[in-house]
This record gives structure tokens, sequence and C-alpha cells, in this order.
């Protein structure tokens, strides 16, 4: 009988950090190796599957960050091994600018105290993972041209960390095991850091935040399907967090700039005055484009109507208390309840006229 043959999902890295310089092994997940499904609007994933020859089968969320225990800094791995790529923030300016900011920061000390990302007591990735967003948002955060302007990064992170508190909302296993442990560590870093968000939403609301900024100020937003992508994770976070009027607004103008690129991209096929290889490039990003912008906006859709249905519902079952006949009073009631126009007209429509041959049956 043949062995099995096992894969790790671990792949070994050993890489310089950005800011010290001091070389450290790290561990990255081996992307080919699982597929993320089934998720959430704002794209947090429900269910990993793993080639079935793959030992252990983690959740490559707990992953993402690695940390450097020589100066402590901490990024997720594709920062990590290049900070800021593009856009007007170089490495070495990065590098200059964290140092000086933490020197300066009297509360980074207690900061680090509390995270503590390097602690050997700490045996749960998933913890370890939320001390490590932590730590990472806070660094960032901590650099004012980051934070004001090249802050893509912050956005990122915060919505990590509001996939993570609900991963522990979402099973009874996590909640049991990590539910008070999470409590207590942003109990204690609240002490340190006043700023800091404590609850699922506010974590989405900073990443929202942050999104807009960078959309609006950073150097690395240099193209339109960029700008696309931005403005839909932005629609996203919106709609899961319920916030249906927002994410339409974010939605519109995704969708607009989609249909903009991609009647400059038919135009410039037709000139035919860039070579097939842009040509393919353009049409390949303007398609996509559109068809991510028609996905949120089937979400929307479904999310508009089953809120219009609920609200006609309530609406329904309010009027059942009422002995009021009079079509206009009824509708009355329902405005005064902060019913939208739309909910009221459809629960109280306007009684149809009889028609001249019904008129003349019902004599």
């Amino acid at each position: 009988m043949s062995r099995v043959t096992r894969l790790t999902p671990f792949q070994p890295v050993t890489i310089a950090c950005p800011i010290c310089e001091h070389e450290q092994q790290h561990h990255k997940i081996k992307a080919t190796l699982y597929t993320e499904k089934n998720r959430d609007i704002d794209l947090r994933p429900r269910r990993v599957d793993w080639n079935p020859k793959v030992s252990p089968k983690v959740d490559p969320k707990l992953y993402y960050f690695w940390h450097c225990k020589h100066c402590n800094f901490c990024a997720d791995y594709v920062f990590y091994q290049s900070p800021f790529k593009e856009g007007n923030m170089s490495p070495m300016r990065f590098r200059k600018h964290l140092a000086k900011s933490l020197d300066r920061d009297p509360n980074f000390p207690a900061v680090l105290a509390v995270l503590d990302p390097s602690s050997e007591s700490e045996k749960s990735d998933f913890m370890r993972t939320i001390r490590r967003n932590l730590l990472a948002i806070y660094e960032l955060e901590a650099v004012e041209e980051v934070r004001d302007r090249e802050c893509l990064q912050i956005g990122a992170y915060y919505l990590r960390l509001a996939w993570l508190i609900r991963d522990i909302k979402s099973s009874k296993m996590k909640a049991d095991r990590y539910k008070i442990p999470t409590r207590n560590l942003l109990g204690k870093i609240r002490k340190v850091w006043p700023k800091v968000a404590l609850t699922e939403r506010d974590m989405l609301m900073q990443a929202v935040k942050y999104y807009h900024i960078g959309l609006n100020k950073s150097q690395v937003v240099s193209t339109t399907p960029m700008e696309i992508q931005i403005n839909l994770i932005i629609a996203r976070i919106q709609l899961q967090m319920g916030a249906l009027d927002e994410g339409q607004k974010a939605l519109i103008v995704a969708k607009k700039k989609a249909t903009q690129f991609a009647s400059i991209a038919q135009k410039k096929e037709k000139e035919g005055r860039l070579s097939a290889d842009d040509i393919d490039r353009m049409t390949t990003a303007a398609s996509k484009s559109v068809s991510l912008v028609r996905n949120v906006e089937t979400i929307f859709e479904k999310l508009r109507d089953a809120k219009l249905e609920r609200k006609l519902n309530e609406a329904m079952d309010l009027l059942k208390e009422s002995t009021e006949t009079d079509l206009e009073a009824r509708r009355e009631i329902l405005r005064s309840k902060g019913f939208e126009e739309k909910v009221v007209l459809k629960a109280c429509p306007p009684i149809k006229k009889k028609g001249l041959l019904e008129f003349l049956k019902s004599g």
C-alpha cells in the first residue's frame, strides 16, 4: 500500500526587515493549495477549501501578518517584503518617518507591552493575529503622511480586523475560545490607545474612512480600474453594515467610471493607435471592471428589495392595528412612523376607479 504524500501549507521565507534590516524567517501560506469561498458582502471568506493532501488545514487569515522580533515592525506579508513600492512614499522615507514617529510617541512602549506580538506565552494563532493586526494599524497610523494620505493599507487592516471579530461571532467554537480573551485584550489596549476601534462596526467604519482618504489623496491610486475597485470595496463595506444609501453612492461612482472606461477602451480599439497588447489589456480591464460593478449592483438590489419587503410587512402589521378606513389617513399613520414614501404607497395603493363596463355591471 503506497503512502500518501502530505503537503505543508507553509512556505518558509527568510527576508530582511524593511525597517531594521535584520534577517528573519517568516512563513507564508502557499496560495495555490487553497481556495477561499462563500464570501460575505465585504469579501470575508467563510470557507477555505484545501488540497486534500495538505496538512494541517489552517485558516490563511491567521498568517497574513509578519512581525519583526528585532524592531517590532508589523505588516502584511506583501507590504513587509516591499513597502510603498508605488507612490511618493519611498521605503527609505517610510523607514525614517516611522522611526521618528514611534520614538516621539510616549504611548508606544505601553501599546507594545499590551500587544506583545512576540510573546512565547501566546499559543493561539488567532489571538496572535489580532495582536499583530492591531500593532500594524497602530504603527501605520503613527506616521502622519501615511495616516493622512497613503492610507489604503490602514483601511485594509481595519477590514481584516473586523473579519476576525466576525469570525468569533460566527462560530460557537471560536466564541468559546476567543471571545473573552479578545474582549480582555481590547479592554487593556484601550487604556493606552483610547481611539482604538473596539467593535466590528467601528472597525468597518474606520476601514471606510481610510479607503475614502486614500481614494482622494493617495498617489498609489493612479488608474481608473483602481478607483473603481476602491469605490466597490467601500460600497461592499457599507452594504455589509446595512448602510444601503451610502453603499449605493459609492456604487454609482464605480458604475459611472466603469462605463466611461469601457467606452474609452472601445474608442481606443477603433482608433487602432495602441498596440494589440495594450488594447487587449485595456479591454480586459474594462470588461472586468464592468463585471465587478454588476456583482455589487446585484447584491445591492437584493438587499434593497429585502429591506422594502421587510418594511412593507411592518407597515401592514401596523395598519392591521388601526380602525382607520380613510386612505389618506392610513397613509399619514405610516408617514408619522417614519416609513419611506414608496413603502407608504405600496402599503396603501390608490383605489382603482371603476371603468365604464365595471360601472354598468355593478349597477
